[in-house]
């Protein structure tokens, strides 16, 4: 069992290490000059993940075995975190996040310290509870990963009953963060249990807490507001998230799906987007973080569909009163796009324009 969880840390360990490089590119190209560690860390999830969903739905459909996705996956993760940070120590961008939270700590030790309690008292119920569910939704997700692991195919065998599929699961079909936790136990002998249970409920929870002190300390800059602000809005979320069975339920119990990104991720992300733009309506840094998030959802869950552009309508009362109406409504428009893309692939699928059929 020592074995077990000092694997599962070093996986939990290389994860954020990837969103930390892959976030350093978004730096870079966004030429942002004091980028905060929570924007960071999410802008580099969502990039990696979507590079693993182009790379492995080919793949995938073609029918290439898991033990071959995952070694060239390998060499291209590799590859990719080398030449990031070439860039980055070039340019001298590596350290950049790191001061941001270095001045947090010095300055507001106190909210430092219960930040980081908040996480762990988080992690071990998580880790201790986390694993109990009411319902057969669970074979969806974590027997998928399971089933695709001693299969050696992402996808092929039904995992309710163990036969041959005829067509690709159209549902989970894009979640390719189940097929990303299908490579990381073949490429690192973890359990799949272990990766989609443990690691990546954990990694859900603290971007997303990150993301909501990040939101605390832009909207609040008075210490103790910060983190009665942080937690009045964990607690809120807790009881969005909540089901026939209790409250919290999706965010802490079955917050390994995928659609937990919406929540614990995307919420605080559009939060703090539309933060920025009612104070100004051009802010091209929160418009493209936000786009990013939304099309950052694709790997993890196709539901943002609907849920971006409702929140989108959170921008509306900015228009009242306002003289940049047209700025605004673009601001609507342009965050929606990606929600757009992915209900017009789900149509086209369901009427059958797109085949997800497996080849004999």
């Amino acid at each position: 069992m020592i074995v077990i969880a000092i694997k599962t840390v070093l996986v939990f360990a290389a994860y954020l290490f990837s969103f930390y490089i892959f976030g350093l590119l978004w730096n870079m190209l966004t030429k942002d000059n004091e980028p905060d560690m929570a924007v960071t860390m999410t802008a580099g999830m969502c990039i990696y993940s979507l590079a693993f969903m182009a790379y492995v739905i080919p793949l995938k459909i073609s029918g290439v075995s898991l033990d071959r996705i995952a070694g060239v996956w390998a060499v291209i993760w590799c590859a990719g975190i080398a030449l990031i940070l070439v860039f980055a120590i070039r340019k001298k961008v590596f350290q950049l996040p790191f001061r941001r939270v270095l001045e947090f700590v010095t300055d507001n030790r106190l909210n430092a310290l219960l930040f980081l309690g908040f996480n762990i008292a988080q992690i071990l119920f998580v880790l201790a509870y986390g694993r109990w569910s009411g319902s057969t939704d669970p074979s969806e997700y974590v027997a998928y990963v399971t089933t695709s692991v001693f299969q050696n195919r992402l996808g092929f065998v039904d995992e309710r009953t163990g036969l041959l599929r005829e067509a690709f699961n159209t549902r989970i079909f894009t979640q390719t963060s189940l097929d990303h936790s299908a490579v990381i136990s073949e490429l690192t002998g973890l359990h799949p249990l272990f990766e989609i249970r443990w690691v990546t409920p954990v990694l859900y929870l603290v971007i997303g807490n990150l993301l909501l002190y990040f939101l605390a300390r832009e909207i609040c800059k008075n210490r103790a507001q910060q983190w009665l602000f942080f937690c009045v809005t964990e607690a809120a979320l807790m009881i969005m998230t909540d089901s026939y069975l209790m409250q919290g339920f999706y965010y802490y119990f079955r917050n390994y799906e995928g659609k937990n990104y919406n929540c614990a991720v995307l919420l605080p992300v559009m939060a703090w987007v539309f933060w920025r733009l009612y104070h100004d309506p051009e802010d091209r840094k929160a418009l493209r973080f936000g786009v990013l998030c939304a099309a950052g959802s694709y790997p993890f869950t196709g539901t943002t569909m609907f849920l971006v552009p409702v929140l989108c309508m959170g921008l509306l009362p900015a228009m009242v009163g306002s003289k940049r109406k047209i700025h605004v409504l673009a601001d609507i428009v342009i965050l929606s796009i990606p929600s757009i893309v992915y209900a017009g692939y789900y149509m086209a699928v369901g009427k059958g324009f797109i085949s997800l059929a497996i080849s004999p």
